[in-house]
């Protein structure tokens, strides 16, 4: 086809970096990069108000903001909601039957 060597390798690169991570297509059997597999989502589990409290985890660096619960015992966070804006925090509200006012932020 007339393609050089470099030009042929230049274009595997191409293909090989402009696929998705953890698209099974990708030639490192979709793995993430450093070998990570990407993480599978677990069902989440129904809200109970007596062992725990709405909670919305923040990053102090990023600003980053996740809803979720907090075990009253042990303080282990389940993230339940990535909150990117209002719309986000409304609906989860209206999933969990949980009022603003209880939700607890913590950073």
């Amino acid at each position: 086809n007339g393609k050089t060597e470099g030009e042929i390798w230049g274009i595997l690169r191409l293909q090989q970096f402009s696929r998705l991570p953890g698209d099974p297509e990708t030639l490192n059997g979709g793995k993430e990069m450093f070998g990570k597999k990407k993480k599978t989502h677990t069902k989440q589990q129904p809200y109970n108000p007596q062992k725990q409290t709405p909670t919305i985890r923040a990053s102090i660096c990023t600003g980053e903001q996740v809803a979720g619960f907090q075990d009253n015992e042990t303080g282990k966070f389940e993230e339940a909601v990535f909150i990117r804006g209002e719309k986000d925090l409304e609906e989860f509200c209206i999933q969990y039957a949980v009022r603003r006012e209880d939700i607890k932020k913590i950073w």
